[in-house]
């Protein structure tokens, strides 16, 4: 039992303490194109109008260095941001801003991480944006 047990103890050791290879970054396959939710209202109160805003994000992996191709189309009018991110508690550095019913722009990202965000500009307005990335030029 004894040589059984240190056996399995010296397999378990000499497994472990394999080394393995870090798993490649999922490549995306462009183009791809997301359905984004967005919405807010306006609620009047004894202090005055508050605007309640729901923001919608989209963070995604890039390529340093290589241009990044967006398109937005939305029922209302959106103001979108996108900034860059460098790590995960680290100031966000913004690239681009639009606004409008429907755009295409185009970035070129000096981090890995790209972060969208997307707001409604009129108050008690809301539906769903579609937003397609691609590594090439998009036609409105």
């Amino acid at each position: 039992m004894k040589a059984k047990l240190g056996f399995f103890s010296l397999a378990a050791v000499l497994l472990g303490g394999c080394a393995s290879d870090v798993p490649p970054t999922p490549r995306i396959q462009y183009p791809v194109t997301y359905q984004v939710p967005i919405g807010n209202t306006s609620v009047r109160s004894d202090y005055g109008p508050q605007n309640l805003s729901t923001q919608a994000t989209q963070q995604v992996t890039v390529e340093t260095g290589r241009p990044i191709y967006y398109q937005v189309v939305s029922p209302v009018d959106v103001s979108v941001s996108v900034n860059e991110l460098s790590g995960p508690k680290a100031a966000r550095h913004l690239v681009s801003q639009m606004q409008g019913t429907s755009f295409t722009a185009m970035v070129t990202p000096t981090t890995p991480a790209l972060e969208f965000t997307f707001s409604p500009v009129q108050a008690n307005t809301g539906g769903t944006v579609r937003f397609t990335l691609s590594d090439r030029p998009i036609n409105l």
